[in-house]
């Protein structure tokens, strides 16, 4: 059957508005409002010692913010290289000790960090304290089994060392009686409690993991304590979700946490420029005062850890803690 030209002119008319009309909406498609882009979940990197108070942080952070949050934890060298060669994966980075915060911004991997506390060097002993040691220098006695964390997967071998010279001991007296050297605080902790070794020097925060061990106070400087810092990654895929929580680590809440597990807290923000501190009310603590006891509880909630070789530790008891007594002089 044939077509008429009123047919073809019909046909042809209807063919070219239609093209005139998709070039005319096609550019306002794109405008179209896009539904709200769901928010990705905020890794963070952090130092095994402080695992207790940022589990808890991040507890009472989800409380208020519908965010997800995972936790890698490990030693620091470890997170370092891991956080180098995939940085799209990491949105924090917390870190114990401002040497390897200042490697993170040397290596382009932060782009803005901030100090959050301080916390000081402690004894870690076995329950009852069977080997009476009450001061750092009683480390030094023959016959002691002492346990330390790798130097170089800890800021502690830096301040070990300056302690034994704030104390007046000969080097060679303490390594003498080092009878386990650990890749993390949770295994030297839990050396002390299996009466594996004497005593342990540990960061306070993490010993008060290891109920029913005893803490003993030593007298140290400033320059000796552990200096904790978060910093925000340069690639953050999470980034509003990461800095909310990097503004909360900073705020009363966090700082109340982070007070309840031995540390005094400081101020400050710090970027890419360098790191200064600035030092809290509560940061010249005397060694002999007793912090608060309490329950801890590792209260994860919707937290996924990750540990590289570590396990969890639930419902811990602060252990008790002993002030430094004045030296004593050599055992018999």
């Amino acid at each position: 059957m044939g077509w008429t030209c009123r047919e073809i002119r019909s046909g042809l008319t209807t063919l070219v508005m239609a093209v005139l009309l998709a070039g005319v909406l096609t550019p306002f498609m794109g405008c179209a409002p896009r539904p709200p882009e769901t928010p990705g979940v905020v890794t963070v990197f952090c130092d095994t010692s402080l695992r207790a108070v940022v589990s808890e942080a991040i507890d009472v952070f989800q409380r208020r913010h519908d965010v997800d949050i995972e936790v890698h934890l490990g030693s620091l060298p470890q997170l370092l290289d891991e956080f180098s060669a995939n940085p799209d994966a990491v949105d924090l980075f917390i870190a114990g000790g401002v040497d390897y915060m200042q490697q993170a911004h040397s290596m382009g991997l932060v782009e803005a960090s901030a100090p959050l506390a301080r916390a000081a060097p402690v004894l870690l002993v076995q329950a009852r304290n069977p080997k009476e040691i009450e001061s750092f220098g009683d480390l030094t006695r023959p016959g002691m089994w002492l346990g330390i964390v790798d130097g170089d997967t800890n800021a502690m071998g830096r301040t070990i060392r300056l302690l034994v010279q704030h104390h007046g001991l000969d080097q060679e007296d303490l390594e003498s009686n080092i009878a386990l050297v650990a890749e993390t605080d949770l295994e030297l902790g839990n050396a002390v409690r299996l009466r594996r070794i004497d005593a342990a020097i540990m960061w306070e925060p993490a010993s008060r993991l290891f109920a029913p061990c005893e803490i003993v106070r030593i007298a140290y400087d400033d320059d000796m304590a552990l200096d904790v810092a978060i910093g925000l990654s340069t690639k953050a895929g999470a980034a509003e979700s990461a800095r909310e929580f990097m503004n909360f680590m900073r705020g009363r809440a966090a700082r109340a946490l982070f007070e309840q597990h031995a540390c005094a807290t400081v101020h400050v923000l710090v970027t890419a420029d360098g790191l200064h501190h600035a030092v809290g009310q509560n940061h010249r603590r005397q060694n002999h005062d007793e912090h608060r006891r309490a329950r801890l509880c590792d209260a994860f909630g919707r937290v996924r850890l990750i540990p590289f070789g570590l396990c969890r530790s639930h419902h811990l008891t602060i252990p008790p803690v002993r002030p430094e007594a004045p030296p004593r002089g050599p055992s018999s």
